[in-house]
């Protein structure tokens, strides 16, 4: 009768043990649950700043291809008024040359 009531003690012992580890394993997987919540969280965050941070820059290069027309613009304008200028420079040397003869 002895060795029946240790083993049943023993039993018991083991019983409450693996409740424990069953509890103790129940929160780790809680834990992990919370953890693997925080991740999605940190990847959806990461996609809405990649998504903002293409729209900004696809912003930047709209902006970049205005300011080369205008510069373009610009370019032909200044290149424009010189030829210009020195076409009515050659005439204007031409009047003059006429003139004094």
């Amino acid at each position: 009768m002895d060795m029946l009531q240790e083993i049943l003690r023993l039993l018991t012992e083991q019983g409450k043990t693996l409740q424990k580890h069953g509890e103790l394993l129940t929160e780790q997987v809680q834990h992990l649950k919370s953890h693997g919540e925080l991740l999605t969280d940190l990847h959806e965050k990461m996609d809405n700043h990649a998504s903002e941070f293409r729209s900004h820059f696809k912003h930047i290069e709209d902006q970049l291809e205005q300011h080369e027309n205008v510069f373009l613009t610009i370019s032909n304008e200044i290149t424009s008024t010189k030829i210009n200028i020195e076409y009515l420079s050659e005439k204007t040397g031409l009047c003059e040359k006429k003139s004094i003869k």
